[in-house]
C-alpha cells in the first residue's frame, strides 16, 4: 500500500522564507507525480528505491542516496521504479532568503541532482 504523509503550512505574511510542506512518501511501482509547476523550491532526497526525474531539458535515473531540485515555475515529472519504487521525503519553501540560499549551493535547474551518503547531513 502506497503512504504519503506531508504537512501542509499556512503562508505566514513574510518575504524572507516561508515552509510551503514536508513530507515523506513511500510509493508505488510506477506512481507518477506530474506534469507540474510550482510557486516555491522543492528538494527530494530518496531514501530507498529508485526512480525516474524528468524536467524539460533532461532525464534522470535516481535511486537512494540521491536528491533533486525542482525550481519555482519549473514542469517536472518524477515515476518511481515498477521493480524498486523510491521512498523519498522533501521539503519545499519560498522567499527572499530563499533565493538567496539557492544562489550559494551548486544546484539549479541545469544541474539538480546531489548524491549524500550521509542522509544526517540533510
Amino acid at each position: 500500500m502506497e503512504k504519503a504523509v506531508s504537512l501542509n503550512f499556512i503562508s505566514v505574511p513574510s518575504d524572507q522564507l516561508q515552509l510551503a510542506n514536508v513530507g515523506r512518501s513511500d510509493t508505488l511501482s510506477g506512481h507518477k507525480y506530474g506534469p507540474a509547476v510550482r510557486p516555491y523550491y522543492l528538494i527530494h532526497y530518496i531514501l530507498a528505491g529508485s526512480g525516474t526525474f524528468k524536467t524539460d531539458q533532461s532525464i534522470y535515473k535516481l535511486h537512494a542516496g540521491q536528491g533533486f531540485l525542482i525550481e519555482p515555475g519549473q514542469e517536472t515529472t518524477y515515476i518511481a521504479d515498477k521493480n524498486t519504487p523510491w521512498s523519498y521525503v522533501w521539503v519545499g519553501f519560498s522567499g527572499n532568503f530563499a533565493n538567496q540560499l539557492m544562489q550559494q549551493i551548486p544546484l539549479n535547474q541545469r544541474e539538480p541532482i546531489f548524491s549524500l551518503n550521509d542522509p544526517k547531513r540533510l
